[in-house]
């Protein structure tokens, strides 16, 4: 079956009461699609919405106020990030099946094998993306995923497409106060929150290489900001992360806190909160900076800064210097790196001391006067 026009779930008979949306991918992917989530619960407002997703979401959910609750994605042939146990997987959707879903809906992307996915969990309606110029893959209704622009607005069409309204294009999570009270209790950020000296936070990893600059010059950039300003300096990181941290604070020459594997995501949201400037690449915790408002410098590699940057461009600070070989899907590079090592410290330099000038103008943590 399938119901072509726009505002597909005003059409039906009833509103969708039990709802599960698909979107099995990383932290940043999570943050991107909350403008859809709120334009969603906006028209669905009595539904129930679970989101299926990858293991890590589940303190995502716990902090989205527009989902109700989380299942573990269990894999899926041609998906990533989750390995594909046939078995597994089966087992999943006949219990998905058995659930009688009113509406599935397939946010993670295209579609070219999350759609098979989503039109077995056995909803009554599904819907979702498409590549250009494909029939709608067994959903009832679908509509074509943008090849270009940002990836929040490329989220937004299909919410737009479905009925639901504009609820506008900023990402959000929420902070929960056992975040902050762990933030307060953690055995090394407890005293630096404390300080009224500006608190800058250093994140140098990302998933792939091609994606992270260089760790002398975020060292360079953390001394040169502590002599200026007598900042603070928190680099964080995963646990996987720790030793590529732990290399950025012996590079400097002035003391910075290496807390790489000591916060929790909620920890984490509440430190990025509490922060007057994080400086990073294009990652999960850029995104978390941008939905938390704080301000922000990114620095972008293989990936276009136009798809993935912030809608505040003056507050969340995209760096990006042009490269014919951009967007690149690589995760090492064999041409040298150029997209990276083409962004100087002297660019992150000015941009940071042009936000922390507006800080120190305003005397208040997070808050700019622009």
């Amino acid at each position: 079956m399938t119901m072509a026009g726009r505002g597909f779930l005003t059409q039906l008979p009833s509103q969708p009461r039990r709802v599960v949306v698909m979107r099995a991918l990383r932290l940043g992917d999570l943050i991107c699609a909350t403008p859809a989530l709120r334009s969603l619960r906006k028209l669905l407002p009595q539904a129930h919405i679970t989101l299926i997703g990858l293991p890590l979401a589940q303190e995502f959910v716990l902090r989205c106020r527009y989902l109700d609750d989380f299942m573990e994605f269990p894999g899926y042939a041609g998906i990533a990030d989750q390995t594909f146990l046939p078995a597994r997987s089966l087992a999943f959707l006949a219990r998905m099946q058995e659930e009688h879903y009113d509406l599935a809906i397939q946010l993670h992307g295209s579609g070219v094998f999350s759609n098979p996915f989503t039109v077995m969990l056995g909803a009554k309606y599904t819907v979702g993306f498409t590549r250009p110029h494909e029939t709608n893959l067994g959903l009832d209704f679908s509509v074509p995923y943008p090849s270009q622009g940002r990836e929040v607005k490329r989220l937004l069409t299909l919410m737009y497409a479905l009925g639901a309204p504009d609820t506008g294009d900023d990402t959000e999570l929420t902070v929960l106060p056992s975040d902050r009270a762990e933030l307060q209790q953690h055995p090394v950020l407890d005293s630096i929150v404390q300080t009224q000296r500006p608190i800058i936070g250093i994140h140098p990893g990302a998933s792939i290489a091609t994606r992270r600059w260089m760790l002398d010059r975020f060292a360079n950039v953390a001394d040169q900001l502590i002599e200026l300003y007598g900042a603070e300096i928190v680099i964080t990181g995963g646990k996987h992360e720790w030793e590529m941290c732990e290399r950025v604070r012996t590079l400097m020459h002035h003391p910075a806190h290496n807390v790489a594997g000591q916060t929790s995501l909620g920890t984490l949201a509440a430190l990025i909160e509490r922060l007057t400037l994080f400086i990073c690449n294009d990652s999960g915790p850029a995104h978390l900076a941008a939905a938390l408002g704080t301000p922000s410098i990114t620095i972008f590699g293989a990936a276009n800064a136009e798809d993935w940057a912030a809608s505040d461009t003056l507050k969340h600070r995209p760096l990006s210097v042009p490269v014919p070989c951009r967007p690149c899907y690589l995760s090492e590079c064999p041409v040298g790196y150029t997209c990276l090592h083409s962004v100087t410290v002297e660019s992150v330099l000015r941009n940071a001391t042009a936000l922390l000038d507006m800080h120190v103008q305003t005397g208040r943590h997070g808050e700019l006067a622009v």
